[in-house]
Formats: structure tokens, C-alpha cells, sequence
């Protein structure tokens, strides 16, 4: 779990940006939304980011998504650039900083990362067990890496030394170095991060979400449910194969493509064929539909359905962007709750437009992070709601409505002068 992120000089951001996921003294519903992760140590397990279009909600999160990339992600060839630099446009050429403390069950992790167009300048990982801090590895330009007692051989060091290129990180060296040790804290951490933290755009393929549901019942029976509260007439979904004229004469066209390899033809034949089928059922008849024919908001509801399997079954961590997407309050509402209600170490980061979460009950002021774009430098600021420290008794709904806390849209009169017209 996140304990604090910060960002700085990357895409809307400039200066340095912290979003912290500490939750505060308030003692409201403190059970459900938080998680005691180490004694006296509380951390969220939502975090709801709302602010006008344009101003870096979804920056925000690819910022966190990309921090993890880096860390993760190797690099396979020296000369390549790092595609994750995305400077602010008026700080380009210069450094981009990234940190993060994160939780492993009461491990404390702390990552910080510095890099530019082609080199990782300098980053440091460490870790708190209980009260004593140690370091993971230290990295730097001038005094190259350093490593800390976590378990990994002279042998295994120097060959993680020659496979750490310039352009990626320490840690994602693993992912193409033959270390012998087994079971290391290095090997630990790199297995957790792939395992358990999910980028944006994770588990929105639904044709293979339906091939894993069946193989695994548990999901298919959380999924059938789940739908049935989005659409009380679907009974079921199927991958079924369809071969029709259109599929005929695509196949055709890939099999003359001589720039494709063989497997590769295969491979884009039996996506073409296969379909993604709902059963409905009505008490007079029972008919399927392709996904294709399904409304947008069943279509999210099923793919954000496996995402929030994945939050109850693993402690593991989500990004989504715009989680209202196509889906009606009630069923937005209903999801969320469902994760909060019955997870335990998993968090889930989103943003949203629709302001209606901020008058249920259950919303704490702590969870509420803003993010506006500043009209002196057009850098994206980021603030929790909790900071404005407003009467406990004022609705964060209304407060928002009136712009108590910015991070709304200006807008000027809805009438046009004649001359407009």
C-alpha cells in the first residue's frame, strides 16, 4: 500500500507535488477505510482525485504508474532513450524526480528516482523492518551502486552491476539477470510490484478476462453475479468462435501479408474468430448478444467487475481513470462499496467527475484529493480536502459546489452577445 507519492517536473507538473495517503486523526468509519498496516500507522484505501478538465487528474495517476514502470521495467538495449520522460514544458532538459513510501504487508519502502532523456542519474531504495532503516541499493553516477545486506552474493551483485544499464533502474535488472540466489529481499520486493500493482489500463481486454473466467470458477461465479446487477436479464457469458464471410475475407488478406510471421497470422486469425457472447434470459425466452451489441456501461461494469475481484483476492493496488466511465451512479457507488466493504491490504487510486460520492456519509475528507492547474505557471498543484480544515458539519458536497476547495471548472455567463451569434 502507498503511504506518500511525489512527483516533480513531469508532464503538467513542475515544482515538487506531494499526495499523501496517510490518514488523518478523523475516526470515521476508520475500520472500513483504512488499514493499520504497522502500530499507529493508517493508510487509506481509497483515494478519489477530482479537478476540472485539464488540470492533471489523470497525470497525476500516470505519474504514480510510472514510478512503478521504472522500477519494474527493464530497458533492453543502452542506447535507447527513457520513453518516461516527459518533462513540464517550460523545465525541459532538466531532471525529472519521482519518490514513493510504500507498505509490503509491515515492511516500510522508501524509492526515490532521478533521471533525464537517456540516463537514470540517481535513485535509493531502503527499507524499515520494525524500527531499524537499511538500505536496498544506492545508486548514483559518480559512485555507481551500492548494496545493502538483502541476501544476494558477491557473484549475484557483480552480474547485476554489468546488466544495470544507464537507462533503467537497479531493481528491474532482475527481470534479465540469472541471479542463483533463491529467495532474496530482491527477489521478494521485484516479485510483489509484478505481482500486486496494476498500471491503468490492466484488465480492460475482455475477451480474455472471459477465457481466465473459465478457468476459474470462482471468477466466473463473482463476474455472473456482479452482472446481475447491472443487467438483471444476463444469466452468463461465453467465448464462442464465429466464422463468418467478413472473418473469411480478413483471414485471406492476413495469410498474404508476407511481412507477418506465421505465428503471428494465427495469432490474428483467432482473434478475429473469437467472440464474446452474454446470455440473457427473460421468462419467456433465453437469447445472446456479442459483446458488441452490449451497452458501454455493461461493457465497463464487466471489466471493472475482474478489477475489483483482483482488490478483494489480492492485496494489490489499482489505478483507474475515470471509474464513473459509461456507468450509472447507483452501479459506480455499488462497486466501490464493494471493494471498501470487503477488502483487506488492496487500495484503489481513481479519479472521477461525478461529485455526487462526495455527499455519501462515508467519504472522508482525507480521501478527497484535488488537483487544479495554477493560472500564474499552468502547473498542476495537488491538495487533499482535509487541508482546508473546514467545520466537520459542512457537506464536502456543497463545499465543492461553491468552490470552497477549487479544482472546479470557472465559467463565465451562458449567454452569447448578439454579435457572437
Amino acid at each position: 500500500m502507498i503511504q506518500e507519492f511525489y512527483v516533480e517536473n513531469f508532464m503538467s507538473f513542475g515544482d515538487r507535488q506531494y499526495v499523501s495517503f496517510l490518514a488523518t486523526t478523523d475516526k470515521s468509519y476508520l475500520e472500513e477505510l483504512t488499514v493499520e498496516v504497522k502500530t499507529g500507522v493508517r493508510l487509506l484505501k481509497t483515494a478519489i482525485i477530482y479537478g476540472s478538465n485539464a488540470s492533471g487528474k489523470s497525470n497525476l495517476l500516470f505519474a504514480i504508474e510510472t514510478l512503478w514502470d521504472l522500477l519494474y521495467a527493464p530497458r533492453d538495449i543502452k542506447s535507447k532513450s527513457i520513453p518516461q520522460y516527459r518533462p513540464f514544458a517550460l523545465k525541459k532538459g532538466e531532471s525529472s524526480k519521482l519518490g514513493l513510501t510504500f507498505f509490503i504487508e509491515d515492511v516500510k519502502y522508501t524509492y526515490e528516482i532521478e533521471y533525464n532523456q537517456n540516463t537514470v542519474l540517481y535513485e535509493k531504495l531502503e527499507y524499515v523492518k520494525k524500527v531499524r532503516k537499511a538500505l536496498f541499493y544506492e545508486r548514483s553516477i559518480q559512485d555507481g551502486i551500492t548494496f545493502g545486506e538483502i541476501g544476494l552474493s558477491r557473484k549475484s551483485i557483480n552480474l547485476l552491476k554489468a546488466n544495470t544499464l544507464d537507462n533503467h533502474t537497479v531493481l528491474s535488472s532482475f527481470a534479465k539477470t540469472k541471479i542463483e540466489d533463491k529467495d532474496t529481499k530482491y527477489e521478494r520486493l521485484y516479485r510483489w510490484i509484478e505481482t500486486n500493482v496494476h498500471e491503468i489500463g490492466h484488465q480492460t481486454k475482455l475477451i480474455d478476462i472471459a477465457k481466465e473466467a473459465k478457468e476459474n470458477q470462482n471468477l466466473k461465479n463473482f463476474i455472473k453475479t456482479s452482472l446481475s446487477v447491472s443487467d438483471f436479464n444476463i444469466v452468463d457469458f461465453d467465448v464462442v468462435e464465429k466464422i463468418d464471410e467478413r472473418t473469411i475475407e480478413l483471414k485471406k488478406k492476413i495469410d498474404t501479408d508476407n511481412t507477418l510471421t506465421q505465428t503471428l497470422k494465427e495469432e490474428l486469425f483467432n482473434s478475429l474468430k473469437e467472440d464474446l457472447e452474454f446470455i440473457h434470459k427473460t421468462p419467456k425466452n433465453e437469447f445472446s448478444l456479442s459483446v458488441k451489441d452490449e451497452s458501454a456501461g455493461t461493457i465497463q461494469f464487466f471489466g471493472v467487475t475482474r478489477k475489483i475481484y483482483d482488490l478483494l483476492k489480492n492485496d494489490c493496488i489499482y489505478l483507474i481513470d475515470e471509474l464513473e466511465d459509461s456507468l450509472h451512479y447507483d452501479l459506480m457507488l455499488h462497486l466501490l462499496l464493494r471493494f471498501i466493504r470487503n477488502s483487506n491490504h488492496s487500495q484503489l487510486i481513481f479519479s472521477t467527475h461525478n461529485i455526487l460520492l462526495l455527499d455519501e456519509d462515508f467519504i472522508r475528507r482525507d480521501m478527497v484529493k484535488l488537483v487544479e492547474k495554477s493560472r500564474e505557471t499552468a502547473e498542476t498543484q495537488v491538495y487533499s480536502a482535509s487541508d482546508f480544515k473546514l467545520h466537520k458539519k459542512l457537506s464536502l458536497f456543497n463545499a465543492y459546489k461553491i468552490g470552497k476547495f477549487g479544482a472546479k471548472p470557472v465559467l463565465g455567463s451562458t449567454l452569447i452577445a448578439r454579435s457572437e451569434n
